[in-house]
């Protein structure tokens, strides 16, 4: 049931503005927090571009020194005066490589037990 009389319409009118009054300080209050918000961002990127160029550098050193490395031990001499020593083969008694799997097998089957 609609009440056309003027103590509604002025309710209502003033509840709409206050409702249009609460959108614009809402309104008003995004956009501070967007500036804020582009502030930081402009903020964090420069920083991170800082430290990351300093790390960025950084690695590029650590890299560095393993060339450096590197090229010293290339440029080292060998020094041919001295003789390998050559690998000595013994021979003698031993069992044989097929003979040792099938003593391994053995020491890992059950052992039947009678009752």
């Amino acid at each position: 049931m609609n009440c056309t009389c003027d103590c509604h319409k002025q309710n209502a009118q003033s509840k709409l503005k206050k409702c249009e009054d609460r959108g614009r300080a809402k309104d008003k209050k995004i956009k501070e927090l967007e500036k804020k918000l582009l502030t930081l961002t402009i903020v964090a990127a420069i920083i991170g571009t800082i430290v990351g160029k300093e790390v960025v550098d950084n690695v590029v050193e650590y890299f560095e020194t393993f060339d450096k490395v590197k090229s010293s031990i290339t440029d080292l001499t060998i020094n041919d005066s001295i003789q390998e020593i050559p690998f000595q083969t013994y021979t003698g008694v031993s069992p044989s490589p097929s003979t040792l799997a099938v003593l391994g097998l053995l020491a890992f089957t059950p052992v039947r037990r009678r009752r």
